[in-house]
């Protein structure tokens, strides 16, 4: 099934498939993937090398980060904005995803 995909993508969560998934949408076309995981680096079990693998491959990786606000101008989705957590709760900082 084809699915309508943007050249900025932004997967939240889903654990060992989330990678799965952000490098099948790299080999469809997006120039880049985000991948936002609620859980640390470590918890994740992802080397400091591996995450630099898939930074060569123009997939971001945070860690420790929940979608907060999503933002759009005429119907159409602009920017997701995200929040890095301490332990999972409480908002230390943060960042945005632009289209």
């Amino acid at each position: 099934m084809d699915v309508p995909m943007g050249k900025r993508v932004v997967i939240a969560g889903g654990g060992d498939l989330a990678l799965d998934a952000a490098k099948k949408c790299m080999q469809s076309g997006a120039e880049q993937v985000t991948v936002l995981y609620r859980r640390s680096q470590q918890e994740v079990g992802l080397a400091d090398s591996e995450v630099a693998q898939f930074s060569d491959q123009s997939i971001v990786l945070h860690f420790r980060a929940t979608l907060s606000q999503f933002k759009g101008v005429d119907g159409q989705l602009t920017q997701l904005v995200y929040r890095q957590t301490a332990s999972g709760n409480g908002s230390q900082a943060g960042g945005s995803v632009s289209r």
